[in-house]
Order: structure tokens, then sequence, then C-alpha cells
């Protein structure tokens, strides 16, 4: 049986994913097992077959069009960072952050790439994906994130969502050493209704004691708050 070389002539379309600017007229989606990118009044689009086996998470840089693609599907799933628009290589393949599935990546502004990573593993990585070093990484809460930003002015900082609460990450660094901390915030519900107020202890409110000597022999006033007021921490 004979074999021939055939070229890529119909892919498909749209499927309602995240959509991503690589560029400030350019934006790329998920296509299948592609990329394709569409350039404001171009008619046609590019296509672009990467090398890894499945397409599962995008993440873009807007600042230097770098675009990074996550594998899915298979065992120790590697990233790989590419450049646009000449579709090259930007450092090695990034192994060895997760055993099954990469849920989520973010670029900084600098040379750093985040990686989330699921089953089993549940911790968040930061790569220097020019070097394709692993430079630290972090057990975070084990649920699959909504949405991983990095701040814009300070790439030590990023935050993750996910359900009702959001984990700030911070990135520490002496010389060649990098330690990542977090701390995990809870949103206040957006559904509840105004006057809901938290029940108080009577007997707790009337033990305080007033600090400052101007507030001493009055009485203290408690004012209720509803729970959407109210945010704490885990």
């Amino acid at each position: 049986m004979a074999a021939s070389k055939t070229n890529l002539s119909w892919c498909q379309g749209y499927d309602g994913g995240k959509v991503w600017f690589v560029a400030d007229n350019v934006v790329c989606h998920a296509c299948g097992n592609n990329v394709k990118f569409h350039t404001e009044g171009a008619t046609a689009a590019v296509d672009f077959r990467h090398e890894l086996r499945n397409l599962g998470q995008l993440a873009t840089q807007q600042q230097n069009r770098l675009f990074a693609i996550a594998e899915s599907g298979v065992l120790k799933p590697r990233i790989q960072v590419y450049s646009y628009p000449d579709m090259k290589c930007v450092g090695p393949p990034l192994e060895g952050s997760a055993e099954l599935e990469i849920t989520a990546l973010a670029f900084s502004s600098s040379e750093y790439l985040y990686a989330a990573t699921g089953l089993p593993d549940f911790s968040l990585c930061l790569w220097d994906y020019g070097k394709g070093r692993l430079l630290a990484r972090v057990a975070m809460p084990q649920v699959t994130p909504v949405q991983l930003l990095v701040s814009p002015m300070n790439w030590r900082l990023a935050a993750m969502l996910h359900g009702s609460k959001v984990t700030v990450f911070e990135v520490e660094r002496c010389q060649e050493l990098f330690q990542i901390n977090s701390v995990t915030h809870r949103l206040p519900p957006a559904d509840a209704e105004v006057g809901t107020v938290q029940e108080c202890d009577p007997a707790g409110a009337k033990s305080r004691v007033p600090t400052r000597s101007s507030t001493a022999g009055r009485q203290r006033g408690l004012v209720d708050l509803p729970e959407s007021a109210v945010a704490g921490l885990e």
C-alpha cells in the first residue's frame, strides 16, 4: 500500500471556548487539536499544528507575542511556548510539573510562566520557560481553577479563582532560590439578602472593654451587616 503526504485543507471552527489576544490585532483560540489565529481585516485565518500530542490549555502573552500550549489526556503532560507569527519554539518543552493534567496556564510580564495542575498533584508551578527550569511549586486547593491571573505590574503575584474563594500566591526569591506562599480569601456571597445578619452573642459583646479612655463608661453600639458585606480569611 502506497503512502502519500497530504496538506491540511480544512479544520473545524470555533467551539465556544476562550479567545486570547496574542497581538494588538490578532486573536487565537483552540480549534480541535490546532490553534487558529484571526487577524483584523484579514479574510482568512491561520491554522497552527503544534508538535505536542493533544491540545489542552492555552495561554498568550500579548507583550512579547507568545503563546503556550499544554497537553491533555496523556501521562506527564508537557508545556511548549511558541512565538508569533513565526511559530517557533521558545525554550525546550516544560516537563515534570504534572502527573495527569494541567488545568490552567498564565504568563507573567517577564520570563516566567505559571501552571496549575490537577489530579493527583493539585499544585501551582513557576517556570522559567526560556531555560526550561521548574523554579518552585506549592500545594493549592484541590479544585479546578475557574481562572488563573498574574499581576501585570508584579510577576511575583498571582491569583486563582475557584468557586466562592480566591487564592493569592506570592513568590519570594533569594538569588536562585524561589518559594511560593499562598493565602485563601473567602469571597462574600453575591445573592445575600440585604438585612440578613449574623447572630451576635450579647454576653460576648458586653465583655468587650473599650481600649480608649475617651470611650470609657459608654455603651458600645453594634451594627448589623448583611452577609454580603462580610469577607474573611480561612
